[in-house]
């Protein structure tokens, strides 16, 4: 729905909710903390388009998300494709705060805030894998970085949370074998509105 130099956008198949889209890289990286600060603003921009798109068509603000993998082997898990990809959907306030309070009553895990974005490359040279997360209102932009003790997370541990939140019976993308009807309207809006920018 979107292209720029470095990325592009596309609706996310096993949508979490209607607007669910994903922001990858074209060349091919593991995690945003990899990228070179020129690119990790380049994405920021984009995160912006993403969240006007969202108070728009949606009324929401937007909750961003990104396992920062470490390489392509899995073995600190986090996700089922080891590129960077920052998930982004539309959400109320009150679900934000349910997210992140699910995410912070773990032991094992650890929750930081963030300045933004480029903070995720002191994780990626220190070799732990984190979780990049982002709530984006109005007045402004919360950011914060989850570790983990076992510098592990399960494979698609952010979209278990946020599904759960949202009260998904299927947050597995895996095991959806439908067309979606989510994703077809997500494609339809999002490509509505980006193609004015």
């Amino acid at each position: 729905v979107y292209e720029s130099k470095t990325f592009k956008v596309f609706p996310c198949m096993g949508q979490l909710r209607e607007g669910h889209l994903l922001i990858a890289t074209k060349a091919h990286v593991n995690s945003i903390g990899q990228l070179e600060k020129s690119k990790q603003q380049e994405l920021e921009n984009i995160m912006v388009y993403v969240t006007d798109f969202y108070r728009e068509k949606y009324n929401m603000e937007a909750l961003c998300f990104e396992h920062g993998a470490l390489n392509d082997s899995g073995q600190n898990g986090g996700c089922g494709i080891y590129h960077m990809h920052m998930h982004m959907v539309p959400i109320k306030k009150e679900e934000y705060i349910e997210v992140i309070s699910k995410v912070d009553s773990q032991r094992e895990n650890h929750l930081y805030n963030a300045s933004g974005l480029s903070d995720t490359s002191q994780y990626v040279r220190e070799y732990k894998t984190y979780i990049f997360i982002e709530y984006i209102n109005e007045q402004s932009n919360i950011y914060s970085i989850l570790v983990n003790d076992n510098n592990y997370f399960e494979s698609q541990y952010m979209r278990r949370i946020v599904g759960e939140t949202f009260h998904v019976k299927e947050w597995d993308w895996k095991k959806n074998k439908i067309v979606e009807p989510e994703f077809i309207c997500t494609l339809e809006k999002a490509k509505t509105f980006f193609e004015h920018l």
